[in-house]
């Protein structure tokens, strides 16, 4: 196989897929890309038209957009590293419904992370907590099997949310004094983020709170920074 990860240390699209290709324990290229609004000529030519990342090129082909790269790594790899499914179908589908409900809770974050103005700091807090609701809810399903959504399961669940939560929770701690897991009185997302933050592939692919406060700053004066 020649894969090459096309991507930036920043972003959370790039994260996921950097964490995914190393659960898998798959031999890769990365090449870290510079967190700008317009990329390289270079790169819109040889490897994406679009001008986002991540992008996964494998041999001649290219793969875009971060969640449809997770899935290839999976239906290619199935039977290598690390699976991010389990077989059963419905239970499939309830990590899926989880990623889904996740990716409606962190919008919410970054209206709060973006807001400038102090009347609305309140009612965008409170928006945050109402969107964890149903996260911590779907979290309880298997909390007495283990720590992740399934459990003792490793699954998709924890690689498409957690690279998102590592980033919100440190700058909404930081910008804003709102402590995302003081939120969840139950304490299930701290138990949660814990767990899938000390998995040894996702240590190899983060990076320290100073860099992330840097690059987040940056990139919430972009346009569009990955591929959201």
């Amino acid at each position: 196989m020649n894969l090459k990860i096309y991507g930036s240390s920043a972003c959370p699209f790039s994260h996921r897929v950097l964490w995914a290709a190393q659960e898998k324990g798959l031999p890769f290229e990365y090449i870290d890309m510079p967190v700008e609004d317009t990329k390289p000529e270079w790169f819109k030519k040889e490897v994406n038209p679009r001008g986002t990342i991540p992008v996964l090129k494998v041999g001649d082909q290219v793969v875009l957009e971060s969640s449809i790269i997770l899935e290839y790594l999976e239906e290619a790899y199935p039977n290598i590293g690390v699976s991010f499914y389990p077989r059963d179908p419905i239970i499939r589908s309830q990590v899926r419904f989880f990623v889904d409900t996740f990716s409606q809770f962190a919008p919410t974050c970054i209206c709060l992370l973006k807001n400038t103005d102090p009347t609305k700091k309140e009612c965008l807090q409170k928006a945050v907590v109402d969107k964890l609701r149903p996260v911590v809810a779907l979290l309880m399903l298997y909390y007495n099997r283990g720590p992740y959504f399934l459990g003792e399961q490793f699954s998709m669940a924890e690689i498409s949310s957690i690279p998102f939560l590592e980033r919100l929770s440190l700058t909404m701690s930081t910008w804003h004094n709102f402590d995302i897991f003081a939120a969840d009185p139950t304490g299930r997302l701290k138990i949660w983020f814990k767990a899938s933050t000390s998995r040894e592939a996702y240590q190899k692919t983060t990076k320290s709170p100073e860099f992330y406060l840097e690059m987040c700053a940056k990139m919430c004066k972009m346009k569009t920074a990955c591929d959201y």
